[in-house]
């Protein structure tokens, strides 16, 4: 604000659709709005209105992380955040690390939001260069990774990391699960039917007995009941299959023995661990607890998904991973891949599966960013005997792909 004679107001998150209305009813010229993608949501029928005018049209948007909105919308904006997009603003800026996760596609249609579709061409053949990734020798994705970058190159600007001064080393820890994983898992095939007409069973005397059951806001409830009945009860068993793999007893357990060896031979260092359930968090404190590492050395930094944390709780742990010598580990989810500083951290260990490759990029760039001191290894554990895994880490490693084309320095690579 000290820089601009403009002037700058912000839209609190959780704002109602009221207020945010009123306040872009009420502008002034030269006024900047700061708010976030729901709250920006309710204002699309309003936005439109005063983009009509002249006088009272806002003449451009910044949004972060603008895909969100192309593709499905963040979280609850759904097709008023999509509308956004479309509202004839004369200057557009798209700020993101990540244009295109899943697809080259994503990137064209980010850039096209920009304005750069007459430069790019038609969608089609764009995405019918660039659908090659990953399905061809490492020479051929090179070729399309080169090509895939010089063309958006020339609309973006700025890079992840601007000539580092550390080298990152990849190193797939391939696993398999102890015997007795396996015989859990045998136990639990067994048991699942019983497992799923219990859980079933439970679930509908639950929504039956509760006027004020979630479900039940709906006219037509007992019509789905036995539907969501059945995904309800099929979601408990896959609940019991991942805690087989993520969680028990960890000195029975293939991914954390793995993960203790690693810990073991380099006490020394600090360490940031992904992980993605409540499951997960809690073996892994078994076991570091068990390696001999204090509370005052580990800092939790896993938010509401695995430990409820508020972000303020989380920022503040982020910071005394940084500032605290003696703090060696540090705990993230997919809530804390963003917005955190850890690059005091020597290590990545990526225990949990992320969604996608940029979550798992962005959790690796907690401490892949300058300034550093020292290089980095990046370790994964995946189980060579789950197929299920095995499939998700192909598809990730694919979009990783995508990601390197796009912008190259976000992953760097050494010995």
């Amino acid at each position: 604000d000290k820089f601009t004679d403009l002037n700058i107001e912000h839209i609190p998150d959780g704002a109602s659709k009221d207020v945010v209305e009123a306040s872009l009813r009420n502008s002034k010229p030269g006024t900047i709005y700061i708010m976030g993608h729901k709250e920006a949501s309710f204002a699309n029928e309003s936005l439109w209105e005063l983009n009509a005018n002249d006088k009272t049209k806002f003449h451009g948007i910044t949004i972060d992380e603008p895909q969100e909105l192309i593709t499905k919308g963040a979280g609850k904006t759904g097709a008023a955040g999509r509308r956004i997009m479309k509202i004839p603003f004369d200057h557009r800026i798209g700020l993101t690390a990540t244009p295109a996760r899943k697809s080259p596609a994503e990137a064209y249609d980010m850039l096209a939001w920009v304005g750069a579709r007459k430069d790019l061409g038609p969608k089609a053949p764009f995405v019918r260069m660039f659908s090659g990734f990953g399905s061809g020798t490492n020479a051929q994705d090179a070729a399309i990774s080169k090509a895939f970058y010089s063309a958006v190159k020339p609309f973006t600007s700025g890079e992840r990391l601007s000539d580092p001064t550390f080298k990152t080393s990849y190193v797939a820890n391939e696993i398999k699960r102890t015997s007795q994983q396996i015989a859990k898992q045998k136990e639990l095939e067994y048991n699942a039917p019983q497992i799923i007409k219990t859980a079933r069973q439970k679930f509908i005397q639950n929504v039956r007995s509760n006027p004020n059951h979630q479900l039940r806001r709906s006219k037509n409830w007992e019509e789905t009941l036995y539907k969501n009945a059945n995904a309800y009860a099929k979601k408990e068993v896959e609940a019991q299959y991942r805690a087989n793999w993520d969680g028990g007893n960890w000195k029975e357990n293939g991914r954390f023995t793995s993960l203790a060896n690693v810990l073991e031979g380099k006490k020394d260092q600090k360490h940031v661990l992904f992980i993605d359930s409540r499951t997960q968090r809690e073996t892994v404190m078994n076991m570091i607890r068990d390696l001999g590492y204090t509370g005052t050395q580990v800092a939790n930094i896993a938010g509401a998904a695995t430990s409820g944390l508020t972000g303020s709780q989380m920022a503040q742990r982020a910071r005394e991973f940084q500032t605290n010598p003696k703090m060696k580990l540090a705990l993230i989810d997919k809530t804390s891949t963003s917005g955190y500083n850890l690059q005091s951290g020597d290590a990545f260990h990526v225990l949990g599966a992320p969604l996608d490759a940029s979550e798992y990029l962005q959790g690796i760039g907690r401490i892949v960013r300058m300034p550093r001191k020292g290089n980095i290894e990046v370790h994964s554990y995946k189980y060579s005997d789950n197929p299920v895994e095995q499939a998700h880490w192909n598809s990730l490693e694919t979009q990783i792909k995508i990601l390197k084309a796009v912008a190259p320095a976000m992953v760097t690579e050494g010995a």
